[in-house]
């Protein structure tokens, strides 16, 4: 049963106008599993729901391995501004957030970007590289300057977006190895294959409705 935080909600409502303050509890009636979205009746703040997946894309909900990102409908400056977290993730190892659209118009403003700003790819922008703790929990501000260091590009300095209007966009957070450096091969490659061995879907977590917004 979803809990019904009034007090969350009050101190929520400060921020959600800018959305770059990190959230750090579930949003109001959003703890794991349904419903997956959330919106303040007033403000920019989108809040969506990101699951573990099976094989048939079903989220597996219960085992406390899920996040949520928290974004604007409008957003300025040509930055994603919002916030990440995660729960219940592989300690101690390191996630890329990808963004991905089919949609024509949008996957060429993401491609654009590709990988950091660094290399075009077609459809997707990988926004930020970031380290879980012990624990497997992480929460990081978006837009994201990661702590790794890259040995072919150097630092990774989050990414500028494309002014223009985005829809249709998934979001999945990419296991990309374990340890105090990424494995970069995983990070170019952009992970693990969806029906690979092994599986993207045993170590990522995807979102649960897809994104719209505008950058300006």
């Amino acid at each position: 049963m979803k809990l019904k935080l009034a007090l969350m909600a009050l101190s929520l409502l400060g921020v959600l106008a800018f959305v770059t303050v990190p959230v750090t509890a579930p949003p109001p009636n959003m703890d794991e599993g349904s419903p997956w979205t959330w919106q303040p009746t007033k403000g920019n703040a989108r809040f969506v729901e990101l699951q573990n997946k099976d094989y048939s894309w079903n989220a597996i909900v219960g085992d406390g391995r899920w996040g949520w990102i928290v974004y604007g409908f409008v957003m300025d400056g040509g930055n994603f501004k919002g916030s990440i977290e995660v729960k219940g993730m592989d300690a101690n190892s390191w996630y890329l957030v990808t963004l991905y659209s089919d949609d024509s118009a949008t996957g060429a403003l993401l491609g654009s970007v590709g990988y950091y700003g660094k290399v075009t790819k077609p459809n997707w922008a990988d926004i930020a590289l970031f380290r879980t703790d012990a624990e497997g929990n992480a929460k990081i501000d978006l837009p994201y300057t990661s702590p790794a260091w890259d040995p072919g590009f150097g630092t990774l300095t989050a990414p500028t977006l494309p002014a223009g209007s985005y829809t249709g966009v998934t979001v999945a957070v990419k296991y990309v190895g374990t340890g105090d450096t990424p494995n970069w091969g995983l990070v170019i490659t952009g992970g693990y294959s969806v029906g690979g061995t092994p599986d993207a879907r045993d170590y990522n977590i995807y979102e649960m409705a897809q994104l719209t917004f505008t950058i300006s």
